[in-house]
């Protein structure tokens, strides 16, 4: 009787093990997409693949380099200048629905995404209360497309990056 429990209870902790092991993430991927980059502005139109499940969609687009920044002090006057400070540009296209379909999955066609066109500093070279102010040419050196689901969490279902 007392193998018995004993056998039922390592049978019973070798299920738990096993359905305690998490399933693997499902990887979507870009696919059909293009990348353009025309001055200080990005654009990307393509599709993505093997989404998660129907859950609303965002797709992001960063452009990051670095630049020189000038730093004015409150009442005016450049104080600071700073070069090879990081900046980035980005822009989204969020609330998008996937479709189903047996051989692609839950997928989106025909996204649509433009950075912004406002350039921002991903450092804080300037002290509190001054203006960071770009100058001069921007040495962009990457571009980076995302998919985000379900929309606003900031969870990545697919990424892809070009080094410029």
């Amino acid at each position: 009787m007392l193998r018995r429990i004993g056998i039922i209870t390592v049978l019973s902790l070798i299920v738990a093990a096993f359905a305690a092991v998490p399933a693997q993430a499902q990887t979507a991927n870009f696919t059909n997409y293009s990348l353009d980059i025309i001055g200080n502005t990005a654009s990307s139109t393509g599709s993505v693949e093997d989404l998660p499940g129907s859950f609303s969609t965002d797709i992001r687009l960063t452009l990051a380099g670095t630049a020189t920044v000038e730093c004015r002090a409150p009442k005016g006057g450049i104080v600071r200048v700073f070069s090879g400070v990081p900046v980035s540009n980005s822009g989204e296209q969020t609330n998008l629905t996937p479709e189903e379909s047996l051989i692609r999955g839950w997928h989106i066609d025909g996204f649509s995404v433009t950075t912004s066109g406002t350039i921002t500093p991903t450092a804080k070279p300037c002290p509190k209360k001054w203006t960071p102010i770009i100058r001069g040419d921007i040495v962009w050196t990457s571009v980076t497309l995302e998919a985000i689901q379900p929309s606003e969490s900031n969870i990545v279902v697919a990424r892809t990056s070009v080094l410029l």
